[in-house]
């Protein structure tokens, strides 16, 4: 039995049943009591199961072109994650939960996502309880759409290009980069280059508030000085805020927190909070691709630990309006 490692990534835990049931068809009084809830940053064991990617894509009504192939759920192009047909949602279809056999730690049945409860006493799909890969995948840049409405993928970076498809709330999508639009809305770039997503929703439409939010690391990393000048570590997440010390190449530092700086804003760069709290280091350089060289190289993740201390989130961490120097590291 070919099986995958899988770690919990929900705050709330991941609950096991011992066999699977249709939460579509289900009140909530009507759904089972599990036999355990596995802690945040738990590793798992999962069975694999060939034909799985298979029949989501059957279960799908999108086209190939705009299945978002960046999303992280596990199956590849997270495919009942688009709203793009039905925005806002009009149709009666069921919600697409995925159920995932657990053999290690223990035996039994997970949905890769919460059960949410709604008003009216129907189920929805809720967060995104396990991600698939072991706890180093806490280095990837995903984030959550938390709008009730969704997040709009556009083509741009600008509101005025045109509109792809729409994610639905608790999507998950990976991000390579995070840019200012002419606006000042920042704007994030989803890991397959082909959109744009807004973080928070645009104060000219009367409406204010996230439309995502940046995934938690579960663990804190290990991370290890690859460039040779050494890392800078600075007093917060903005490239302007004072010095504190360099690390030298090759040495050890560990990494509990991470976001996006405020500037430059035309290429905001990834910042990683040290875990003993004495600053913040690059992730590159901050430096126009292909020169932007990383300054750390991934080693492990560590035990978990409470991560609630400190500024997770897609924002610069303040600290000043300077873009730093030219290869700040």
């Amino acid at each position: 039995m070919a099986t995958e490692d899988w770690h919990v990534s929900n705050p709330h835990g991941c609950t096991v049943w011992s066999e699977r049931f249709d939460p579509a068809g289900m009140s909530t009084d009507d759904i089972p009591e599990p036999m355990a809830v596995l802690p945040l940053a738990t590793s798992i064991r999962v069975r694999t199961d060939p034909a799985f990617d298979d029949a989501a894509l059957a279960h799908s009504r999108q086209p190939a072109h705009m299945v978002p192939l960046s999303t992280v759920r596990g199956r590849l192009g997270g495919y009942d994650d688009v709203l793009a047909h039905n925005h806002p949602p009009d149709t009666d279809d069921p919600p697409s939960f995925f159920w995932l056999q657990v053999v290690e730690p223990l035996e039994g049945w997970v949905l890769d996502t919460e059960i949410e409860h709604q008003e009216d006493g129907a189920l929805s799909l809720g967060e995104t309880v396990v991600h698939n890969g072991p706890l180093t995948e806490g280095s990837r840049w995903v984030y959550t759409v938390v709008c009730t409405d969704g997040a709009l993928v556009r083509s741009g970076l600008e509101l005025s290009s045109s509109h792809m498809y729409t994610l639905r709330r608790h999507a998950l999508i990976e991000i390579s980069e995070r840019r200012i639009n002419e606006q000042g809305l920042a704007r994030l770039r989803t890991a397959d280059g082909r959109g744009w997503i807004s973080e928070q929703l645009n104060p000219l439409s009367g409406h204010r508030g996230p439309v995502v939010e940046l995934v938690k690391m579960p663990a804190p990393l290990r991370y290890k000085v690859s460039l040779p000048e050494g890392a800078v570590v600075r007093q917060t997440c903005e490239l302007s805020s004072p010095i504190i010390r360099l690390v030298p190449l090759d040495e050890i530092v560990d990494i509990k927190a991470k976001c996006y700086s405020n500037h430059p804003a035309s290429h905001c760069i990834p910042r990683f909070r040290l875990a003993d709290g004495s600053g913040w280091v690059s992730e590159r350089l901050n430096r126009e691709p292909p020169e932007d060289v990383p300054v750390l190289a991934l080693q492990s993740a560590l035990e978990p630990t409470d991560l609630d201390d400190g500024p997770n989130g897609s924002g610069g961490g303040g600290g000043g309006d300077g873009e730093g120097d030219d290869g700040e590291r």
